[in-house]
């Protein structure tokens, strides 16, 4: 393979990867207001407890205040034929 094959093969896989990022953050915003869960902060947690050697799946972190005004922080993974599993 040459350098440019490899070029264009990377930024095509960081485009991809960051098109799902957005998906999934998408997904898991309306599924967090669905538990009415409001403004939840959604970041990419690769190394999820409990999930270490799982493949194929996406892990996240979502933070976000209570009604009595608790920070929470829950853990999530999104794959696309799982759909979401919230983890408490």
């Amino acid at each position: 393979m040459s350098f440019v094959t490899i070029a264009y093969l990377s930024i095509a896989y960081v485009i991809f990867r960051i098109a799902v990022f957005h998906a999934d953050r998408s997904n898991l915003t309306s599924a967090a207001r669905h538990k009415s869960i409001r403004n939840p902060r959604i970041t990419w947690a690769p190394f999820a407890p409990g999930w270490l050697f799982e493949r194929g799946e996406r892990h996240y972190r979502v933070e976000y205040t209570s009604e009595d005004g608790t920070e929470i922080v829950r853990y999530c993974k999104v794959g696309f034929l799982t759909g979401i599993f919230w983890r408490s």
